[in-house]
């Protein structure tokens, strides 16, 4: 994994472009396998965590994650202009 340090929003957005370029090229390589990039976005000393994970001290697996998302998700769109479906069985992919 290769770590890169950017300053402004415009270093980032051109970054990403020329990682997405990159790997479009490499992928048209018919035996060249990539995986997906990971972009963490913050300093090292904050754990990437989710809001409900920050504000809990209790650990959540993906399926009870997943539940709690399911029961509060008409709560948080009754708030916002925002909705979207969950699905009440998540579809777990394992790479």
């Amino acid at each position: 994994m290769q770590e890169k340090a950017l300053s402004t929003l415009a270093e980032l957005e051109y970054a990403i472009d020329q990682l997405r370029q990159l790997i479009l090229s490499k992928r048209k390589h018919q035996y060249q396998v990539l995986s997906t990039p990971l972009f963490r976005g913050q300093s090292a000393k904050w754990p990437l965590k989710t809001t409900l994970e920050r504000y809990s001290d209790k650990e959540y697996s993906i399926t009870s994650y997943n539940k709690v998302l399911a029961v509060i998700s008409s709560a948080v769109s009754s708030y916002t202009d925002r909705s979207w479906e969950i699905d009440h069985v998540p579809v777990i992919i394992l790479f």
